[in-house]
């Protein structure tokens, strides 16, 4: 069986320090706050090169602040450095960036994959998954490399699930995705007027589509527990939630999505995975979206990695 390893990047909500337990290489995706670059996850411990890194707190209270915040993708150096020193003790890696629908960090990955030292090795997982979702498609590689799998099978697999998941989000305020250019001001004016609560489904990995509006939190909940159990039945063929896992996003404030990870646990008892994670936000997502986000995401589990297509494959 071939030694596989596992990259991905800050976008999954992964930090360095947690990739370092896990068994998964984390590249850390970086920001711009006024001008200066700074680094999201970092291992200060293990970094050597002297970046910048930036604490949760502090980045939200310079966003609310007016800062000007933006988003940037890791250097072709920081991507190869970190595969060069895994091809040292690996025979392939599983590369899953951040979508391709948020960032360029993809297209670069899959680009660099091609060039000769690299071609045959580094497989990258086109995959259109962030967050929570990115995060266990990682998982889900690690455990395929444990099933026998090989990079190529791994990255077609990945690929073929790669709709396989649903996002729904509110946001504190327009604000920031106006300027991110996601809505438009007179919406995010008449939003602030009204006190609106937007519910937003995160499309393809990367196209933001309003689902519904809401007036309070708990219809915003409730319409983000109806979203999903409307795609549990057309989307994903599986009403109950059998085969899917569940998180809780947030922002800033993880309390803020109590009540919903506490009515999500009632409306479906029976997933695969019974426990439902909170999974803060990656910063490069909260430049455009601020604080005050809560969201959930239903993963579907892979079909190669279900009790029943194990038991089949023992058989």
């Amino acid at each position: 069986m071939k030694n596989i390893a596992i990259v991905t990047d800050t976008g999954s909500g992964i930090m360095q320090e947690e990739g370092r337990k896990l068994g998964i290489s984390v590249i850390a995706m970086p920001f711009m706050i006024n001008g200066e670059e700074y680094f999201e996850g970092l291992d200060e411990a293990h970094d050597t090169q002297g970046r910048k890194r930036l604490a949760r707190d502090t980045f939200f209270a310079m966003q609310k602040a007016d800062a000007e915040v933006s988003t940037s993708q890791p250097s072709i150096t920081d991507i190869t450095d970190v595969w060069d020193e895994l091809l040292k003790t690996h025979d392939e890696i599983v590369h899953i960036p951040f979508s391709c629908g948020l960032s360029g960090t993809c297209q670069t990955a899959m680009m660099l994959s091609h060039e000769d030292e690299y071609e045959g090795k580094v497989f990258v997982c086109n995959n259109f998954k962030a967050a929570a979702a990115q995060r266990q498609s990682c998982l889900d590689a690690q455990k395929l490399v444990k099933e026998g799998y090989e990079g190529a099978e791994i990255q077609k697999i990945l690929e073929r699930e790669a709709h396989n998941c649903s996002i729904y989000a509110t946001v504190g305020t327009l604000k920031y995705l106006k300027k991110g250019g996601r809505c438009t001001p007179a919406a995010a004016a008449v939003g602030a007027l009204l006190r609106i609560k937007p519910v937003l489904e995160l499309k393809d990995g990367g196209k933001l589509d309003k689902c519904v509006v809401a007036r309070t939190e708990r219809a915003a909940r409730e319409a983000m527990i109806a979203a999903l159990r409307k795609d549990l039945m057309e989307k994903h063929g599986d009403p109950t939630c059998k085969h899917g896992y569940i998180s809780v996003l947030y922002s800033d404030d993880p309390k803020c999505s109590d009540e919903l990870k506490a009515m999500l646990e009632a409306e479906f008892p029976g997933r695969v995975s019974k426990e439902i994670s909170y999974d803060p936000l990656a910063l490069n997502v909260c430049c455009h979206s601020g604080p005050g986000v809560m969201g959930v995401v239903l993963y579907e589990e892979i079909e190669e990695l279900r009790s029943e297509a194990r038991l089949a494959g023992a058989i």
